[in-house]
């Protein structure tokens, strides 16, 4: 299963750098709010001074861990607004020589970098680091994913902080909507229902929402038929923007089999996120959780 969820990641990271069908115009709801950045400052002084991060989601835990400075270069999946970070990423390929170019003592991996066995042997005759983080697809894995960082950098106590900080009470009453995640690449032809472990599965959950597909599907990934969409029947969609973008936004995609005899797809229900945020599980998975819920509840209270 994780290497299904891992080669989608791969395919999340290219269809960055990809050029989309143009999105035709529609009333889906994205979700793109831009959450206040936690910091903490433990006057720990870290292991590594010049820090790659190539994993999703960890740039923002390193940030928040308050050593955005150490950060010499980021792959394509993380937002950084910092002109003096470099990306060293081509699409989802690393670039070697961009990796070398900025001088980095340890770079931070997943599951979604492929490296070569060439590249690995010059990585470790240069001295540099190479770690490979835990793979993560659930909001309570976060924790550990900060607490790994943190213990990586040989700053523990930065680490407690930020767990402390972080507010994950949420609220655990299901609202009762019925949700189907759907992942998207029309100009490849992939048409996938997220099932149990999508990652996404755990998101509505915590969010108060029922993932339908998770209900059906033990694979964490199924491909989409008339009669599967028919019989999940969701009041909701959740989408990757530029999943969205690709079947050719509302219009395109109440096209797709079986859409349109959904709930959701009669009333034109559809939530986007953007593609890097949704399965990043980072610190910004917690507003999301917040914001899924907020919007559960809105269509909820409008039917």
């Amino acid at each position: 299963m994780r290497k299904l969820i891992t080669l989608l990641l791969l395919l999340i990271v290219t269809w960055t750098t990809s050029s989309c069908v143009a999105s035709s115009s529609n009333s889906s709801t994205k979700l793109e709010s831009n959450p206040e950045i936690i910091l903490v400052n433990s006057g720990e002084q870290p292991k590594f001074s010049r820090i790659v991060l190539i994993a999703s989601g960890s740039f923002e835990i390193v940030q928040a861990l308050g050593y955005e400075n150490n950060v010499v270069g980021v792959g394509i999946t993380e937002k950084v607004y910092n002109s003096n970070i470099l990306q060293v990423t081509d699409g989802h390929d690393f670039n070697l020589e961009k990796v070398l170019k900025v001088k980095p003592e340890l770079i931070i991996v997943d599951g979604s970098t492929y490296l070569s066995p060439k590249v690995n042997q010059q990585l470790a005759k240069l001295g540099v680091i190479k770690y490979e983080l835990n793979y993560v697809n659930t909001v309570a894995g976060i924790e550990g994913k900060i607490l790994e960082i943190a213990n990586l950098l040989n700053t523990p106590i930065a680490g407690a902080e930020l767990i402390s900080k972080l507010n994950q009470d949420f609220v655990s009453e299901q609202i009762g909507i019925r949700v189907a995640f759907l992942y998207l690449r029309g100009n490849n032809s992939i048409y996938l229902i997220g099932g149990k472990g999508s990652g996404a599965d755990d998101l509505i959950s915590k969010a108060g929402g029922i993932d339908v597909g998770a209900l059906k599907f033990t694979t964490a990934f199924t491909p989409l038929t008339p009669e599967a969409m028919v019989d999940l029947n969701p009041d909701v969609f959740l989408l990757m923007s530029k999943g969205l973008d690709s079947v050719g936004g509302l219009a395109g995609f109440t096209r797709l089999p079986g859409v349109a005899q959904t709930n959701g797809g009669k009333n034109n229900q559809v939530i986007t996120v953007d593609d890097e945020k949704l399965l990043s599980f980072g610190i910004g998975t917690f507003d999301l959780v917040r914001e899924l819920n907020q919007k559960f509840r809105e269509i909820r209270e409008s039917n």
